[in-house]
């Protein structure tokens, strides 16, 4: 395919798909292979025109110092056999400043054409380069957001869990308290029990207590007036036994 300066002036590139900016770089890539294959051919074809230029120089230098003849009839083809060896001289001079201007506007226009797809691919190239920095910018804002948007999430779920923990171990604290109350208020109850129960065996062992006085009292209230009416009855009766002995005890003796 040849590249001609319309088809670079009306060249559309595919753009890719959203999200996605720019153009296609197949298609991008392909075009500039194109436009270096144009530009090697415009400088093969310069090389070529400047050697043909160059060809026909050493011809008519050959024509001026021959004065003419064969060569210059066989350069400029077909002519008047009569025509003045001046002429032919002439004709070849204009063919020469012909091919000479052509020659220069070939290579001019190229040179154009070149400097203007190279402006273009430059251009393009600086406008990819842009695109591709502004992507590259909105992917790292982009990274930037999410990373920011996942810290958030992480910090929330971070201060919900800690909450969340807060409150199971302060409801946790709170069943100690109560488990806690409830033993020490068992705990009280047992006591005040015991202390009920010892107070009635106190109270009890005190009855007791009384009541074996009173038994031990009268025990020996009796137990005295017993061995004193057993005193009172061996005195009666030693105080018998004494009167009943007394009287031989002193009688006068006889005459013995």
């Amino acid at each position: 395919m040849q590249l001609t300066p319309a088809d670079v002036h009306n060249v559309a590139f595919t753009r890719p798909a959203f999200p996605q900016r720019g153009y296609s770089e197949e298609e991008v890539d392909t075009f500039l292979d194109l436009v270096e294959v144009t530009l090697a051919a415009n400088v093969e074809e310069n090389t070529a025109l400047k050697a043909r230029v160059s060809e026909l120089e050493s011809q008519v230098e050959a024509l001026q110092s021959q004065g003419g003849g064969a060569q210059a009839a066989s350069f400029v083809g077909p002519a008047d056999d009569q025509s003045a060896p001046g002429e032919l001289a002439n004709q070849a001079g204009r063919v020469l400043v012909r091919a000479q201007e052509t020659a220069d506007q070939i290579l001019a226009e190229a040179k154009a054409e070149r400097d203007r797809v190279l402006a273009e691919a430059k251009a393009e190239r600086e406008r990819l380069l842009s695109e591709a920095n502004e992507k590259h910018e909105q992917l790292v804002a982009q990274a930037s957001q999410t990373a920011e948007s996942i810290v958030g999430e992480g910090r929330a779920k971070h201060e919900a869990l800690l909450s969340e923990a807060q409150s199971q171990a302060e409801a946790k604290l709170r069943q100690a308290n109560e488990h806690a109350q409830n033993l020490r208020a068992e705990a009280e109850r047992a006591h005040a029990e015991q202390i009920g129960q010892i107070s009635q065996l106190k109270n009890s062992l005190e009855g007791r207590v009384d009541e074996l006085r009173t038994f031990e009292k009268d025990y020996r209230s009796r137990l005295r007036d017993h061995l004193q009416s057993m005193l009172t009855d061996l005195g009666s009766r030693s105080g018998s036994d004494q009167e009943s002995n007394y009287p031989q005890q002193h009688q006068p003796q006889q005459n013995g």
